[in-house]
């Protein structure tokens, strides 16, 4: 009776999806499962908090995203470079982590909008991050251990930081 009286709002209805989860993958064609561990944890957050998103691959029409989030290994050859600046200078946003956004050879970022200089992998592991005020809602106040070895920045004139990472004493 409850379903049944849900239905006519159901009719014809498709999801509106703000987050399109980018692939490292030329194309995506196999399972969810044969995706790279940081794009399952990607998809794993994502659904934890309740977004709706879809998984993506460099092909799909990136304007119908608000938000496009590349985990870890997408590395940006020149036809995703366009496609990602284009769609950038129409307002979307882009949330990158790791080594996404890095050239095809591993050197340095595409795009200046990163506000980021790829430096190399972070020399320490583990290392530490203590998230600044602005971001740190539900975030305790205290430095969290990175076991995993991350990648090392230097933020561009003009860019907000809003973590630091701390090395560890010995």
């Amino acid at each position: 009776k409850s379903v049944a009286e849900k239905e006519p709002w159901c009719k014809k209805a498709s999801p509106v999806t703000e987050i399109g989860l980018l692939c490292s993958d030329q194309e995506f064609t196999e399972g969810i499962r044969d995706l790279p561990e940081s794009e399952q944890g990607a998809m794993r957050m994502l659904m934890e908090m309740h977004y709706q998103f879809d998984v993506i691959d460099r092909k799909a029409d990136f304007k119908k995203y608000e938000l496009i989030v590349a985990p870890d290994l997408v590395s940006f050859d020149p036809a995703l470079t366009e496609s990602i600046k284009s769609y950038l200078e129409q307002g979307g946003k882009l949330i990158l982590s790791h080594k996404s956004g890095l050239d095809e050879d591993g050197k340095g970022f595409v795009l200046s909008e990163i506000g980021n200089t790829y430096l190399g992998e972070a020399r320490y592991c583990p290392d530490y991050i203590k998230v600044k005020p602005e971001i740190a809602r539900g975030i305790g106040d205290m430095d969290y251990v990175m076991y995993e070895r991350g990648s090392e920045v230097k933020p561009l004139a003009g860019t907000d930081v809003l973590a630091y990472v701390g090395h560890p004493y010995f």
